[in-house]
């Protein structure tokens, strides 16, 4: 309940895109980010869209589909070594929600 997840598809005139996303909901954002996730497949005009997808949901089930709470979150974005700002704000509000006070301090600097 405490982590969103899923794929998005993103598209533009010349280029196919489909990227992951995962998002603490406790953050309450109005919007989705990829900050997080990442560009998983990016589509071939040459290429069967269904191998495409297929793809792009078999890495997000091995890589996002599992994690469900703000530790999860924290491990990923270590195992991952997601760097930047957002990655630190949802360090910190993870370590907050799971009351580990002395780790969220850590990020304040950060």
């Amino acid at each position: 309940d405490d982590v969103v997840s899923g794929l998005l598809v993103e598209g533009s005139p010349s280029d196919i895109y489909i990227s992951s996303f995962v998002l603490p909901v406790f953050d309450e954002l109005t919007f989705i980010t990829w900050a997080l996730g990442r560009r998983i497949v990016h589509c071939s005009a040459s290429d069967n869209a269904a191998s495409e997808c297929n793809r792009a949901v078999s890495e997000y089930r091995a890589e996002i589909a599992t994690i469900a709470s703000p530790a999860e979150l924290i491990g990923y974005l270590k195992n991952q070594n997601i760097g930047g700002f957002y990655p630190i704000w949802v360090r910190y509000l993870c370590y907050l929600r799971e009351g580990r006070f002395e780790e969220a301090f850590h990020y304040l600097e950060d």
